[in-house]
């Protein structure tokens, strides 16, 4: 009985010992760097009276949308290895959208849920480009490609029109990478932001 007791208790032991050995040997993974792009200073240049304008659904490219950088080679596509967005694209650029209106705009103000009574006129973004595109080797080129169209409550279209913002990245990094993101991005949306701000002049916020 005694002998069999410690045949089991040495069996035993080499199982742990074995299993030790695999866990050891496992390959370790480096966590993912996450990364924001469009965060401004939620400082408005004005305190007077703003029209109220409701920023509708974003749309999003498939491909874009999520949490990986993508990145475009000719007809190859792939996201950046070791890097993500801290949240999802299409979370944080409508998040971006927001902060630029509230640092930058002067005769608008986008609304909250509970504002939406006094809306104004409504602004409909359409991202149709948001990547880092490579040409020949070298840094990658990023573009963010919008189009546009604001419109009064009435149904008027006051806006209808493209914009876009291109940075090339200073170096074929990752962070070089992300900070042409983030100035691409802030580039567009200052476009946004200004032209609802110059379609409203003349009229008086409510």
């Amino acid at each position: 009985m005694i002998r069999h007791r410690l045949l089991i208790a040495a069996a035993l032991s080499v199982g742990m010992a074995g299993l030790g050995g695999c866990i050891s040997v496992l390959p370790k993974t480096q966590p993912a760097q996450l990364y924001r792009f469009g965060v401004e200073d939620a400082a408005s240049p004005s305190t007077g009276p703003k029209l109220g304008v409701t920023l509708l659904a974003t749309d999003f490219p498939r491909a874009s949308q999520g949490d990986g950088i993508l990145t475009v080679d000719g007809a190859r596509t792939a996201y950046i290895g070791g890097g993500r967005w801290a949240v999802p694209a299409m979370i944080q650029f409508r998040e971006a959208a927001e902060q630029a209106f509230a640092a930058h705009a002067v005769r608008t103000e986008l609304l909250t849920r509970g504002d939406l009574g006094r809306s104004e006129a409504n602004l409909k973004i359409d991202v149709t480009s948001f990547e880092a595109r490579y040409h020949g080797g070298g840094a990658p080129l990023v573009v963010v490609a919008l189009k546009v169209r604001l419109s009064g409550v009435d149904g008027k279209v006051l806006v209808d029109q493209p914009v876009r913002a291109e940075r090339p990245a200073a170096a074929n990094r990752t962070g070089a990478i992300v900070d042409a993101f983030d100035a691409a991005t802030k580039d567009a949306l200052a476009q946004v932001v200004s032209l609802t701000d110059g379609k409203v002049q003349g009229r008086t916020p409510s």
